[in-house]
């Protein structure tokens, strides 16, 4: 098997989990790492010895034989390091949200095609096998038309000084619903939230009005007692619950709904439909380690890439959408 030379930029809180990840495919040959703090790079010594480490990012950057650099590093360094990462001809993958603007993005996704050379987009939740499952139910035409998307992400912590919740959570939940619908499509925004410790929003309600008059509404916040992990996707032929919380049975799909038409005996009184519910057999593969593996064999063999840069500016795109939404308390319209 062809392997592909990796580096690995940012050793702090998500960065181990994706070095972890892509250290254990078959495929990776993870030869230097890189990180501002000394102790974090003493931690992942005592796991990795093998590995070549430095507080400087540009020892991988100027290393020929490395082919990807992984960067999971503060939002506000993702332009500056992605872009010396593709001018030195390596492939990216970029830990979520991609950059900070819209424009550092189109700049950045013209770069890499410019270069010849992937972008990928750490949005994680694409590879779930419960998200997985749910687009591939979608696609079958399982749940009739779509009615609605609900998504509830909360929890207490970790209140960040350079982002908002929206950037920080919301992204996921816009990640599954991409899945379904083609956010390019989104008409309006409105979204509402305050901030109680500092200047960046802690809680949050985003709601997405479609062309098609479809709607979605993501609920998150770091200022909840309890964690909740809930997406509800309902269709006129059935309904799916997906509950990341749950350690075993994470999605439900529901054969329920409202019975119209020839078959309702009286019009003015609706009647509902309430029949199985499956609980499907998912992977429990560790959702990161799929994505590993993908893009490591995008690299090999040159394949599109499941999350690319465009679908990470498509995801921002609704984000600075809803700031400004907030800014102006106002619905923003965005085609």
């Amino acid at each position: 098997m062809k392997t592909v030379n990796v580096g690995m930029v940012g050793l702090g809180y998500w960065g181990p989990n994706i070095f972890r990840n892509f250290i254990a495919q078959p495929s990776c040959r993870m030869l230097r790492a890189s990180d501002l703090s000394e102790n974090n790079i003493q931690k992942m010594r005592a796991l990795y010895p093998a590995v070549d480490y430095s507080t400087e990012a540009s020892s991988i950057f100027s290393d020929p034989a490395i082919e990807l650099v992984l960067i999971a590093t503060p939002t506000s360094t993702h332009y500056p390091l992605v872009t010396e990462a593709l001018k030195a001809g390596k492939h990216v993958f970029v830990e979520k949200p991609m950059c900070a603007s819209i424009a550092e993005a189109e700049v950045l996704i013209a770069l890499a095609e410019e270069k010849g050379k992937r972008l990928f987009v750490d949005h994680t939740f694409a590879y779930a096998p419960a998200v997985t499952e749910m687009r591939r139910r979608f696609e079958a035409g399982e749940l009739g038309g779509l009615l609605y998307f609900d998504s509830t992400r909360i929890n207490l912590g970790i209140i960040q000084l350079d982002t908002n919740v929206l950037w920080d959570l919301a992204v996921h939940d816009l990640t599954i619903l991409s899945q379904m619908k083609n956010l390019s499509d989104v008409t309006d925004v409105c979204c509402h939230g305050t901030a109680h410790y500092g200047k960046q929003i802690e809680v949050a309600h985003l709601h997405l009005t479609f062309k098609d008059g479809f709607m979605a509404h993501i609920h998150v916040s770091w200022l909840s007692p309890a964690k909740m992990r809930k997406t509800i996707v309902a269709g006129t032929d059935a309904m799916m619950i997906y509950d990341d919380i749950e350690p075993s049975e994470k999605l439900r799909v529901y054969d329920r709904g409202v019975v119209r038409g020839q078959e309702v005996p009286n019009p003015m009184l609706p009647t509902y439909r309430v029949g199985n519910v499956i609980i499907p057999a998912l992977s429990t593969k560790e959702t990161l380690s799929i994505a590993a593996a993908d893009v490591l064999e995008c690299v090999r063999n040159n394949n599109t890439p499941r999350v690319s840069g465009k679908d990470g500016l498509s995801i921002l795109k609704i984000l600075t959408a809803a700031d400004r939404s907030m800014q102006e308390n106002d619905t923003v319209h965005v085609a």
